[in-house]
């Protein structure tokens, strides 16, 4: 269908072809909607224009079009804001020769740009452009930052992705500019952003916070894959054992998991070292000071405790297993423990309840709870620390559970051990058979129970071998289940209510209950290995390897963000991306007369959600789009 139509030359109007206001008369698409018999409503349209003529109002048909579909209408409506002087277009062509070229990323990466800008993650970074550059270092870390949030990619492979995108539209900078060599030399300066971003962070998490908030703090490793890097040592990566180049990266986060301080070290560093580092100089960089320092009991020690106490801080912690009994009774606890299993089953069997029904049971020995599932008594102040004790019975069922299925296990690997040693073609050495014994027990942690001997054993071969001969101590199998369930924590929270004579401040209850947020630090981690996907490393040198991390963090930071927005929506984060990627590509349209456009498939009302809910609704702008060559 050929519309005899051509963009009007404004300086070759008639004065029929101004409206009442002397303005150019625009041609618009009228619709015409028609109710059958056999099809019923029927959508016809017509070219028309309005005019003002003897005092009234007048509508002129100009061409007649007939039946249209949803995406001819589209076109049309294209070709009329270029015939009207609204868009830059050459002659209206038939809708039948425009092509498809190729599609582009476009509503997710803006999204995401619009997020990089409401966060002010802008400011962190300098703007500047120097030596004819054509693009900043802000331009390449919110690039870098897009990618890794929407297509996790290697930097130098970000090349090809940033082309695929509309992104240099919607930044409004020369394509041209972000090259590979671009990349990496913005990659130092992007690293020296880091104080800034993590002042950044620290004033995000401070808006309205009480005095003593809790901030998490914990570390963890990851495997360099490259030939050389000057942080990566051999120590043990936690999910891998023991690897040749290890790289780690200690964390700091508020409540809601927010990243406020990171730092990335090589693979010696220590996790408790490290928070002497932060809290050092979160004290002087940021005059911060009456925070809570939560971490795992890994961490603790008395250094780190008396380190806190000089800055004016607040910790807490668990004491480790061995430690535990140095200030709680755990002989006595047996019967305690007998007394809270009792209470359990008859709130959940006893007459009236349903199983599995919550209630309130107050003071078994001390020990109080407000769920049923874990108990807590505050053992007061023992040398100077406050500690609270905590009995999980679910953690307790679980962890007896699991040693004896851990003993279980490693019997049956040992009678098959012995099976093989009594059948071996060549003589074994006792040595090697002895390691061969402790990686079982290490395999399944059961060393400290088990006492063992090779005995000396001739097979049918007449080769000289072993038979392993163990027994289970039961003493230490029934000292280790005293402490199953049971966490002690320890705390400088020791400030007395002085209303409410010998009560502190801040409860037991909330003791343990900042504790369990440590969550929030873990599930960081787990987001920046898994969803972020910091490796593998495609950078080796030590600056180029901590930008890795900072980018990582910033997408981090965004990602946080929307996950906590959209709870409101009951959505996850997964499902926002998702509909993301389903609803953001733009498919370019364009003709043998150099009409070049770009169309974005109807935006969901589920997508107009999550967008209002992350307060950027306004990039639905179909105004917006226009500008960006992009027409829904």
């Amino acid at each position: 269908m050929v519309v005899g139509l051509y963009a009007t030359n404004a300086g070759h109007m008639s004065e029929s072809s101004l409206n009442r206001y002397g303005h150019k008369r625009k041609i618009h698409l009228y619709h015409q909607p028609r109710t059958t018999k056999s099809r019923g409503r029927v959508d016809y349209y017509s070219l028309a224009t309005c005019y003002f003529e003897e005092g009234k109002n007048k509508k002129k048909i100009l061409q007649t079009l007939g039946e249209l579909t949803p995406t001819e209408v589209e076109q049309y409506k294209f070709m009329l804001r270029a015939i009207n002087g609204q868009v830059e277009a050459g002659q209206v062509v038939d809708i039948e020769t425009l092509v498809f070229r190729d599609e582009r990323q476009y509503l997710d990466v803006l999204a995401m740009s619009a997020l990089w800008n409401k966060l002010g993650l802008k400011a962190a970074f300098d703007q500047s452009l120097s030596n004819n550059q054509k693009i900043s270092t802000e331009n390449v870390a919110q690039i870098l930052t897009l990618n890794r949030l929407l297509s996790p990619a290697a930097k130098s492979r970000t090349v090809d992705w940033f082309a695929g995108t509309l992104l240099s539209t919607i930044m409004g900078i020369d394509p041209a500019g972000y090259e590979r060599s671009k990349v990496f030399r913005e990659l130092k300066d992007i690293h020296l952003a880091k104080p800034k971003l993590e002042k950044l962070f620290w004033s995000h998490s401070q808006k309205e916070k009480s005095k003593y908030e809790v901030y998490y703090f914990d570390g963890s490793t990851s495997w360099f894959e490259g030939s050389k890097c000057p942080l990566a040592e051999f120590d043990l990566e936690k999910t891998r054992g023991f690897f040749p180049k290890v790289v780690g990266l200690m964390i700091l986060t508020d409540n809601q998991g927010y990243p406020v301080a990171w730092e990335v070290v090589n693979g010696h560093t220590k996790d408790n070292q490290a928070l002497k580092a932060f809290v050092k100089r979160i004290a002087k960089d940021y005059g911060i000071n009456e925070i809570t320092y939560c971490f795992d009991r890994g961490v603790a020690s008395q250094t780190n405790f008396d380190l806190v106490d000089s800055v004016k801080s607040k910790y807490i912690t668990a004491l480790r297993d061995n430690q535990i009994k140095g200030v709680f009774d755990l002989e006595k606890f047996k019967q305690v423990r007998v007394k809270i299993a009792d209470k359990i089953y008859d709130s959940q069997e006893g007459s009236g309840r349903t199983p599995g029904e919550k209630r309130r049971i107050v003071g078994i020995d001390g020990f109080h709870t407000s769920d049923n599932n874990i108990f807590f008594k505050d053992l007061g102040i023992i040398d100077g620390s406050r500690h609270v004790a905590s009995f999980n019975y679910e953690l307790f069922i679980k962890e007896s559970i699991a040693r004896q299925d851990s003993l279980k296990r490693a019997l049956a690997d040992i009678v098959e051990k012995n099976d093989e040693l009594e059948f071996a073609k060549g003589d074994r050495d006792y040595n090697a058979t002895e390691r061969a014994l402790l990686d079982i027990f290490s395999k399944h942690q059961v060393r400290t129970f088990f006492e063992y001997k090779l005995l000396p054993l001739v097979t049918a071969e007449k080769k000289q071998s072993f038979k392993i001969d163990v027994d289970i101590n039961q003493a230490k199998v029934e000292l280790a289940a005293m402490a199953d369930g049971i966490l002690v924590y320890v705390t400088n929270h020791i400030e007395v209510d002085e209303k409410r004579s010998q009560t502190f401040l801040v409860s037991a209850h909330d003791i343990v209950a900042h504790y369990k947020g440590k969550h929030v630090v873990e599930n960081a981690f787990r987001e920046l290995k898994s969803f972020i996907e910091l490796r593998p490393f495609y950078v080796w040198t030590e600056e180029h390897v901590k930008a890795h991390y900072d980018i990582g963090i910033i997408a981090c930071f965004i990602n946080n963000f929307i996950s906590r927005k959209i709870a409101t929506l009951e959505k996850s984060l997964r499902d926002f991306h998702d509909n993301l990627t389903t609803a953001g590509r733009a498919v370019q349209l364009a003709s043998p007369s150099g009409l070049n456009i770009f169309k974005l498939r109807e935006v969901s009302e589920k997508t107009k959600a999550y967008f209002e809910c992350l307060g950027i609704g306004d990039t639905l702008s179909a105004s917006l789009h226009r500008r960006h060559n992009v027409f829904r």
